[in-house]
């Protein structure tokens, strides 16, 4: 049996042992934390110190888009890719949407839904083209509404037409401080809250969204997750999937950022969320190397009307 075959059979036995391991029985729970110290949570914000910080515009008081636009044929006229429109995206999306207080606790909510309010997604935007923004990798950190670059593009000769990216990735430890070996599943169902909150937000844009098959690897590396001196002590980050944004024509071949990499300046340390661990699980770690796409595919289909189911 070919090498390939056989790292396919055990990648999937390692994902249902995972599943059948982590279900909850009438006889017992999944493994999980004896204890919580509410006092010693993860931090809920990802934060890259050293990094350039991008204000974005907060413009959805003045929206006036009815709900029942998203759903009409065509949907909503698409919108020119500006700074604001940007902002709009994400404040629709990711950003935080109130704080909540009881006695001495202070917590944030957002705008996308998340298992426990835990939030182990984390954004990221990949852009070149986009007037008052450079080129480059930028981290998205919702409690000050704004972008952290990461990355600047080695800079490209003459008008470039402007691309638009957005990158998901998991931190499991947030899950698994609270929810033990279950975590990961926690994690995949956040990432669809998140995927459906950014068609959403697109949607009211009038852009489309278009899944981009890009392997592990190389998503990895075009968010800057596999530069581990840029982590440390830290908690990684798993790299789970990249989208493109079409707020114009979408007959263009997909984006391949990993040609956008030779040449960038990267900056940025990540802040450790939680400095003393009482746990380990180990069993995440396997799932989510098993679960990895280790080749690329073919980007998703062309995108349809501009309708965010």
């Amino acid at each position: 049996m070919p090498e390939a075959t056989l790292s396919v059979a055990h990648d999937a036995a390692v994902v249902q042992g995972y599943h059948a391991r982590t279900r909850h029985h009438l006889n017992g729970y999944a493994a999980g934390p004896d204890t919580l110290d509410w006092d010693a949570q993860p931090d809920p914000f990802r934060r890259f110190a050293g990094t350039a910080l991008t204000p974005l515009p907060l413009p959805a008081d003045g929206e006036t888009l009815p709900w029942t636009a998203l759903f009409a044929d065509g949907g909503p006229a698409p919108r020119a890719a500006t700074l604001n429109h940007l902002g709009l995206l994400f404040e629709l999306s990711f950003a935080l949407s109130a704080w909540k207080e009881f006695g001495p606790d202070r917590w944030a909510l957002r705008i996308n839904p998340s298992s426990g309010n835990l939030h182990p997604t984390e954004v990221y935007l990949l852009v070149r083209g986009l007037p008052g923004l450079d080129d480059g990798v930028y981290h998205y950190a919702p409690q000050a509404h704004a972008l952290e670059q990461r990355a600047r593009f080695a800079p490209r000769p003459g008008p470039q037409p402007t691309q638009l990216l957005i990158g998901f990735s998991s931190i499991h430890w947030r899950e698994a401080w609270k929810y033990g070996e279950r975590a990961f599943r926690y994690c995949q169902l956040d990432m669809g809250h998140a995927i459906g909150a950014l068609r959403y937000a697109a949607a009211v844009l009038g852009w489309r969204v278009r899944e981009l098959g890009l392997s592990h690897a190389d998503t990895a590396a075009a968010l800057g997750l596999n530069r581990a001196g840029d982590f440390g002590p830290a908690e990684h980050e798993e790299a789970e999937a990249l989208f493109e944004l079409l707020p114009g024509a979408s007959d263009a071949a997909p984006a391949d950022p990993v040609d956008w990499l030779p040449g960038a300046t990267w900056t940025g340390q990540a802040n450790r969320l939680d400095p003393r661990p009482m746990y380990r699980w180990p069993v995440i770690d396997a799932v989510a190397q098993a679960s990895r796409r280790q080749r690329a595919a073919r980007s998703g289909p062309p995108p349809g009307p501009r309708r965010p189911t």
